[in-house]
C-alpha cells in the first residue's frame, strides 16, 4: 500500500492496526499499533487501506497472546 493516497510505508505481515474512519467505498483509515501503556494504545503513522485490499486480506485482531503480539 505504499504511495496509495501518500502512504509512506507499506502495510507489514501480522502488524496490528487501529481503525480511525471507514470511507464510503469501503477503503479504511487506519494508524499503526505500535504498542500499549497503561495509560493506553500507542499509535504511529496513519495510512490509508483500498477497499479491495480490506476485502481480501484483512483479518481482526481482537485478541491475542502476549508472544503474538
Amino acid at each position: 500500500m505504499q504511495g496509495y493516497e501518500g502512504n509512506t510505508r507499506p502495510v507489514v505481515t501480522r502488524e496490528q492496526y487501529r481503525v480511525q474512519a471507514v470511507r464510503p467505498d469501503g477503503s479504511l483509515q487506519v494508524a499503526v499499533l505500535q504498542g500499549r501503556t497503561a495509560e493506553g494504545d500507542v499509535l504511529g503513522e496513519q495510512m490509508v487501506l483500498p477497499p479491495g485490499y480490506v476485502a481480501e486480506h484483512l483479518a481482526l485482531g481482537y485478541a491475542s497472546t502476549k508472544h503474538a503480539v
